[in-house]
């Protein structure tokens, strides 16, 4: 999900002061740390800090020298040359949010045209860090730079812990003491009825750390309870001092979530599929509260269902077939598990009550005539479906297979739903080519590309059903067409890489020019 303008807004707060004035000073004057650093980070950080779009990293200085994937982006000494001051100048970049006023890419260019040299003390050091101390400390490479940079503190591993465990019994999503909700991301930055609980750069100033030391008005927090300890506010105290980055996907996303899946990550496969067994219990509740499951494991699946035993069994075998066909079509490599943690499937016996799935679980109405789909959110795995005996033979390999398939590619982490969704339904058209949803699928491209005309619209969506599956299938259908480069991109994301920047290595560009370019477009700009 993309970060907007006003999502950021409480970062750029650090980096416009003292800014303006940046261009009127010598060029020798012009201090990467204190002026270009944090610039980059308000600007471009959604897309080249947290993101490498275009296989261009900003994360550090050392990354920003680099370049992208189509060369460097800076000359020293050249600005008038350099991609980076071509794109600020004429507004191309940033995508999204505000552009740099004219005093803020001319104090980029005089930085360039210095030379561009570095300032600090490790040209490796996070950009972020220079980030927060931008409002304090004047624009100035003569300035004392003895002071190391600030640390950055991860808030979905450190800070969102100590505030799910302490802060959010009073502060969470329903009727937020003094209206600070800290359930998400996003309400946690707009603040409550006393304004922001945080000013990124400044834990001096921010509300927070004056509640949990106790020098604000009113009670310490947490209300009623133990204070923390010195050492665990501290590390709040660093985590804004940094610029209090958001290191997750999606701000919007439940703040327990948030921790779980950095708990996922650390969990052995054994481990994961324990808590996903808890999980599947706390599914089956919630849908059908009132029945009995009937249960069974095989290697790597988990079975869940109201069916007999021995339709679970033949689903089963079936299942295992499929993801036999799926490994082979996707080269798994067989020293890993097929999806890490294991895979649950639940099989319902009649269609409101995979419905009622929907409702209770997932907060959502299917389409008419769906009778399967998949989850995949690192820390959860699942498929789920309506079955009928007559279905073993038809309609259920090819839905089993799309549903294993989805969850083996949206296993790794940062491979998006659009991919997962799309290549998922291209393995099962090659397996299975007569299923008739295959055929329906294949049938729709062409409608489907008429009717969604912004690309945008297409990454932005979470559940592909109707024309935006048939649009999902026929995009991955040409990206895996070349299956050499499709290849090279599972393997790097098998190997841990970030998404933008493998799939530029792959394909040459990025997601959007690709999907351009596969529907007869011009790319954005010409």
């Amino acid at each position: 999900m993309r970060f907007t303008c006003r999502q950021l807004g409480v970062w750029t707060l650090v980096v416009l002061t003292g800014i303006a004035d940046a261009a009127a000073q010598d060029a020798d004057d012009v201090s990467f740390t204190k002026t270009v650093a944090p610039l980059l980070v308000g600007r471009c950080g959604n897309c080249h800090i947290r993101q490498s779009s275009g296989g261009l990293s900003m994360a550090t200085y050392a990354t920003l020298m680099k370049g992208s994937d189509s060369g460097r982006v800076i000359q020293r000494r050249r600005p008038a040359g350099s991609r980076l001051v071509e794109l600020i100048s004429d507004g191309t970049m940033p995508k999204e949010g505000v552009r740099l006023s004219e005093a803020e890419v001319q104090a980029i260019s005089d930085w360039i045209d210095a030379g561009a040299k570095f300032d600090g003390r490790n040209p490796r050091s996070p950009l972020t860090a220079f980030a927060a101390d931008a409002t304090s400390t004047p624009a100035n490479t003569n300035a004392d730079n003895s002071q190391p940079a600030v640390e950055p503190v991860s808030f979905s591993g450190v800070v969102a812990p100590l505030l799910v465990e302490h802060c959010t019994e009073c502060h969470g999503a329903d009727q937020p003491r003094a209206g600070l909700s800290m359930a998400n991301f996003e309400r946690f930055t707009a603040g409550g009825n006393s304004g922001a609980a945080f000013m990124a750069g400044k834990p001096d100033e921010s509300l927070l750390t004056a509640k949990l030391k106790g020098t604000a008005d009113g009670g310490r927090m947490p209300l009623d309870r133990d204070p923390l300890p010195d050492e665990q506010i501290a590390v709040i105290e660093q985590w804004i001092a940094a610029g209090a980055m958001y290191d997750s996907q999606d701000p919007t996303q439940a703040i327990e979530q948030v921790v779980e899946l950095v708990l996922a990550a650390s969990m052995t496969h054994e481990q994961l599929s324990a808590r996903r067994a808890e999980l599947a219990a706390y599914h089956w509740r919630l849908s059908l509260p009132e029945v009995a499951p009937t249960k069974l494991e095989t290697a790597s699946l988990r079975l869940w269902g109201n069916v007999d035993k021995l339709e679970l069994t033949r689903i089963a075998e079936l299942a295992e077939e499929e993801q036999e066909k799926v490994a082979r079509m996707l080269k798994a490599p067989r020293s890993a598990p097929f999806i890490r943690g294991n895979l649950t499937l639940f099989v319902y016996s009649r269609h409101f009550e995979y419905a009622e799935f929907g409702l209770m679980v997932e907060g959502r109405q299917f389409p008419p005539g769906q009778t399967g789909h998949w989850r995949n959110n690192l820390l959860d795995a699942y498929g789920v479906l309506a079955y009928s005996p007559e279905d073993l033979e038809t309609t259920l390999p090819a839905l089993l297979n799309r549903l294993i398939a989805g969850n083996h590619i949206a296993s790794h982490p940062g491979a998006p739903t659009w991919l997962a969704d799309g290549c998922s339904r291209v393995v099962a058209a090659r397996c299975h080519p007569k299923d008739p949803g295959v055929r329906s699928w294949q049938q729709g491209v062409s409608a489907a590309l008429a009717a969604h005309e912004k690309p945008d619209e297409f990454f932005a969506v979470q559940t592909f059903d109707g024309p935006l599956a048939a649009l999902s299938y026929g995009f991955a259908e040409r990206l895996m067409s070349d299956s050499r480069r499709f290849q090279r991109l599972l393997g790097m994301l098998r190997e841990g890489g970030d998404f933008q920047r493998s799939f530029s290595r792959a394909y040459g560009a990025d997601p959007q020019a690709a999907f351009n370019m596969w529907a007869g477009r011009p790319a954005a700009g010409r």
